[in-house]
């Protein structure tokens, strides 16, 4: 019989946070970019779409109904979703296809300086480049950073989880779990909300508590338990 002796295998470390902070986002849209670059970085900051998503998009999947303009995607799993676009992004849009001579409805939005279509290799790198040249070191800056991200813009703005589930285009609501995280600053508010909440949960037993090194003992019994 061979006796194999347990090794203690080394623990995976644990990745950063996946999003960007508020700072490191700024500092990520400021970066000057060439036009066309320009428009891949804020496609993707407005729609959050995956980056095979966002290079598989051509001028005909663009419509336009009610003011709106959508886009008509193929997610994940082979799901057809029509993608809001917001006016800003859809003024630019206009403005990239003028300068682009209005291209055929079948060819791509977004081209790179070299005037070949992005592929999700050549945006990912895109987007990289321009975080290190933002200088964000915290996390790799990648199009799936930015969905993170703006999972978080979105739940800040009380968008309700069903429709932020919607925007990143999940067939599962239970996919957004992934997705759900919190700042430092809103953990600290949480604790605040928390101390108040536990203010009025002892109301009517102890209304003034507050934490000590030691207890004096108390004056009066506290009131019986109904």
């Amino acid at each position: 019989m061979l006796l194999t002796k347990q090794v203690d295998r080394p623990k995976r470390k644990k990745p950063a946070e996946r999003y960007l902070l508020p700072a490191e986002l700024a500092a990520f849209l400021s970066v000057r970019v060439s036009l066309g670059e320009s428009i891949a970085r804020d496609l993707l900051v407005d729609t959050g779409l995956r980056a095979s998503e966002l290079c598989a998009l051509t001028w005909g999947d663009l419509r336009e109904l009610d003011g709106m303009t959508t886009a008509a995607v193929i997610v994940k799993g082979g799901t057809a979703a029509q993608v809001p676009i917001s006016k800003a992004m859809s003024a630019a849009l206009v403005d990239w296809r003028l300068h682009l001579e209005i291209p055929d409805p079948a060819e791509h939005v977004l081209i790179s300086p070299t005037s070949v279509p992005y592929t999700r290799t050549s945006l990912g790198q895109l987007i990289a480049r321009i975080g290190n040249r933002a200088g964000i070191n915290r996390v790799p800056v990648r199009p799936h950073i930015i969905r993170h991200t703006l999972n978080i813009i979105r739940r800040r703005a009380k968008i309700d989880p069903v429709t932020r589930s919607r925007l990143l285009t999940h067939t599962n609501l239970n996919s957004l779990h992934h997705y759900e995280h919190a700042l430092d600053g809103e953990l600290a508010a949480a604790r605040e909300q928390q101390r108040e909440g536990l203010r009025e949960y002892l109301q009517q037993y102890l209304s003034d508590y507050v934490p000590r090194l030691s207890a004096a003992p108390s004056e009066t019994p506290p009131k019986p338990l109904n």
